[in-house]
């Protein structure tokens, strides 16, 4: 009797392949067009379980989340809009940060008014000793003009009260210029406290949960500008 021929394995079988030189087992796997149509909808299924057209993915460079539109309509939604797609986390710190950006500026502003007050106020104490000779110079010339409109009878263009003015004036001038010095320095003394505050209350615009972008460059602030402030002669 002539045997039969084996049975030809069907399309949806395993064939187990017996390699001699491995020595092991080697199974392929025949997917049919039902498991191919489970996978592609897979690939094309948000994690939320919506089946989509696109899937985003959080353009944060540390993250890698995948979202569909509906996703994002959950947490947009009449809110701030941003020009970039963020997943859930991220865009809500994306907001928090914006407001700290802007925060950012007005402190770094403060700042700017403070560093220059303290820089003219230095320029004002060097000059002080010139200002306080040029002050009392002035009114003694003041009070000597006074006196002498005084003494000398009635003077055209000058009246008797503004000529006492101007020997009320002279002694003020003169005093005012043993101010100069002592002003300038309490105002450079209250800028300086007013720095040392701001610095203790520079906002963190950039917190470790701030959604990284190439190319995004974010204003800092270095210690190197106050030095280089207060290190000025």
């Amino acid at each position: 009797m002539i045997p039969a021929d084996p049975p030809v394995p069907s399309a949806n079988s395993a064939v187990n392949l017996q390699d001699s030189v491995i020595g092991g087992d080697v199974t392929i796997h025949q997917a049919d067009a039902k498991e191919i149509a489970i996978a592609i909808d897979d690939v094309g299924r948000c994690p939320c379980g919506n089946t989509a057209t696109a899937i985003y993915e959080c353009e944060s460079t540390n993250c890698g989340s995948k979202f569909c539109f509906l996703c994002m309509q959950k947490y947009i939604h009449g809110r701030t809009i941003i020009p970039h797609k963020f997943c859930e986390p991220h865009y809500y710190s994306e907001v928090e940060c914006i407001g700290l950006d802007r925060d950012f500026q007005g402190w770094e502003k403060k700042m700017s008014t403070t560093l220059s007050i303290i820089s003219i106020m230095k320029m004002l104490i060097k000059s002080a000793p010139t200002l306080k000779a040029l002050s009392i110079v002035m009114g003694l010339i003041t009070l000597s003009g006074g006196v002498y409109y005084l003494l000398s009878g009635p003077v055209p263009d000058i009246t008797t009260d503004e000529a006492y003015m101007l020997v009320t004036m002279g002694p003020v001038l003169c005093l005012g210029g043993f101010l100069w010095g002592p002003m300038f320095s309490a105002s450079a003394s209250g800028a300086e406290k007013a720095l040392e505050t701001l610095l203790g209350k520079m906002p963190n615009n950039n917190p470790p949960d701030r959604p990284e972008l190439p190319g995004r460059e974010l204003p800092i602030f270095t210690l190197r500008v106050v030095e280089n402030y207060f290190s000025m002669e």
